[in-house]
């Protein structure tokens, strides 16, 4: 069996194991029995297992082990996370019986186990094969808190040959959409490792940031006109770190992303000779996303006196770096967050401004202000256009009295 298999089934069986442990030294009385398992010799074949089948009213995926790993089948193979086929196998063989529901049909859409194919329904087909032979299969419907214990889930299930229907209890994290099979971290280069990033668009430099010390905190910018400062560090900084934890959205197969698409290449460069290069596209408001990574000749990093040198990884760690991520990355196109992706499509304009000189009144010149408040009480007292004269109020009251 492979190495990686082998792995990941025996961590499944070092927690079975505590789980009989945990279960055999909870004190019971008499009158209390171990509730049967919906599946009471699964846990003996899940070495068996290497296809999950998951389906739904929205889509139908297989996870599968090949190539040394879990991945999904609909994606060419592409690696899932494997805590995912875990909590799924584990999950399954420990679903423990609380009590029969109904068998009719028409109450099975009450529970949520009404055939994936009804419309409307809210039930997942789980199935557990080994190549074209189903180990276990079940339809997962709705669940709540255990009343029993609020980590675990009470969980109405349905054998898909069968008319019972059973509430059962267990923890059974099933994922029900590809996307959140797929392993989502794309990369991780550690922003601090990052000494310069340069942004091009159609063989052209529009940006380049840079960092002369490790331990600087914040990164500059190259080429800024004059009277010019960045607008924000955190934009800046945030350019340099992208490739920290990055994320992806999803993730399809392919050599290229097209030549008729015009995007930008961003090439990062650490202190320690990794060069990232990544190749960006955006189409109908999604960007899309190519690396390749190669070994350069590291530049010297001059120590400032009074601080320790960087500690930085030696070639030859940096070389199998390359060669793993390559490995990993060369055949796919993925699909960036927008969010992170648009710091990379920022024009250079949006990252800094130009200073502007500060007006006469603001700096205490002696020029007076074009109008002020003494103007203004000065023009009332000096106003000598005619006023109209107001009657009296003698006058007033003979009007009226007349």
């Amino acid at each position: 069996m492979q190495p990686k298999k082998l792995m990941l089934l025996a961590v499944i069986a070092l927690i079975a194991v505590g789980i009989v442990v945990e279960l055999n030294t909870q004190t019971t009385s008499p009158e209390q029995s171990t509730p049967d398992k919906l599946f009471p010799n699964l846990m003996d074949k899940l070495n068996d297992v290497d296809n999950i089948e998951v389906t739904n009213n929205s889509e139908k995926f297989t996870v599968q082990f090949a190539s040394e790993q879990w991945g999904l089948a609909e994606k060419q193979g592409y690696p899932v996370k494997e805590e995912n086929v875990r909590n799924v196998l584990l999950g399954v063989a420990s679903l423990a019986i609380l009590e029969p529901k109904t068998q009719k049909p028409e109450n099975y859409a009450k529970l949520g186990v009404q055939d994936v194919t009804e419309e409307n329904s809210d039930s997942t087909l789980l199935t557990l094969k080994q190549g074209d032979t189903v180990v276990s299969s079940l339809i997962v419907g709705y669940d709540r808190i255990a009343r029993s214990d609020n980590t675990l889930r009470e969980i109405y299930v349905r054998k898909p040959d069968e008319a019972q229907s059973w509430a059962v209890e267990g923890l059974l994290n099933l994922e029900k959409t590809s996307k959140d099979w797929l392993e989502k971290i794309i990369i991780n280069v550690e922003g601090n490792r990052i000494r310069e990033a340069v942004i091009s668009e159609n063989g052209a430099e529009l940006v380049r940031i840079f960092k002369q010390q490790p331990s600087d905190n914040d990164y500059q910018m190259a080429n800024l006109p004059e009277k010019a400062m960045i607008s924000s560090s955190y934009s800046i900084n945030q350019i340099a770190h992208f490739l920290a934890n990055l994320n992806m959205e999803d993730v399809s197969v392919s050599d290229s992303l097209g030549a008729e698409v015009v995007g930008r290449e961003i090439v990062f460069t650490a202190y320690d000779g990794l060069q990232v290069t990544l190749n960006l596209v955006k189409q109908n408001d999604v960007y899309y996303a190519k690396f390749a990574a190669a070994y350069v000749e590291p530049t010297a990093v001059e120590v400032v006196e009074g601080q320790e040198a960087p500690s930085l990884k030696s070639p030859v760690e940096v070389q199998q770096e390359v060669a793993e991520l390559n490995e990993k990355l060369a055949s796919w196109v993925y699909e960036l967050p927008r969010y992170k992706a648009n710091y990379l499509f920022k024009q250079p304009t949006d990252l800094y401004k130009i200073e502007e000189e500060e007006s006469p009144i603001a700096t205490g010149s002696s020029e007076q202000p074009i109008f002020s408040l003494e103007d203004a009480l000065s023009n009332l007292s000096t106003n000598t256009q005619p006023q109209p004269e107001l009657p009296s109020l003698q006058e007033i009251l003979g009007n009226t009295a007349q």
